[in-house]
Order: structure tokens, then sequence, then C-alpha cells
């Protein structure tokens, strides 16, 4: 489904990564304001879609899963990457780091059967 070029989910997982570890707490402070956004927004959009015919509705609907399943995907990437470098950094021998990287290692390939990430 999500059938990009690795190296595109491999930059913007980079820069998602980037942009959640330097996010002022301004901006943090923001996510019940945004999330309430969104869900109206959505609402919005919902109504819209349903004057659509069908064929271009489905076609809306999917270019947004599209597109919000790569930006997801991304952001999933992402998580997984902090949660592995934490538990790297706080490992205090070889076989805790293996073990972090082997978890690592088998989240992101179920990751790239969920989203569908490949060839």
């Amino acid at each position: 489904m999500f059938k990009d070029s690795n190296l595109r989910h491999q930059t913007s997982t980079q820069s998602a990564a980037e942009r959640i570890g330097c996010l002022p707490d301004s901006e943090i402070g923001l996510l019940d304001e945004r999330r309430e956004t969104l869900r109206k927004a959505l609402g919005s959009f919902d109504g819209v879609l349903s004057r659509l015919p069908a064929k271009e509705r489905k076609a809306a609907l999917s270019l947004l899963f599209k597109e919000f399943g790569d930006t997801l995907f991304d952001f999933h990437l992402s998580a997984e990457k902090m949660l592995a470098r934490s538990g790297i950094s706080r490992a205090e021998t070889k076989v805790e780091k293996i073990k972090v990287l082997q978890s690592f290692r088998e989240e992101t390939e179920f990751l790239a059967k969920l989203y569908d990430v490949g060839e």
C-alpha cells in the first residue's frame, strides 16, 4: 500500500525524528488544540466528500489515506528509532545492547510488512 522508495522514507523519518526531538514546549502545548482542529476538519471534510460522485470520493480518500499512511510510517519509525537509541544508551552490557538491536530489527521488519514498504 505504501510502496515509496526507501530513500524517501529514510529521509522523511530522519527529519521527523529531528523535529520531534527539538519541538519547543510552546508547540507541544498546542496538542489539544490541534487534536480538536483536526477532529472538526475531518468532520467537515467528510461532509464535502459525501457530496462528491462516488469515483471522486474514493479517489480523494485513496490519496488521503496514502499520504496519511506515508506520514504515519515516518513517525512510527521515528518513535521506534528513539526507543532503540534510548535502550542502547541505558544498556550496561554488550548483550543488552544486542537485545535492543534485535528488538529494533524485529520492529522495523514488522513495520515494513504493516505499511507494505519495500519492493
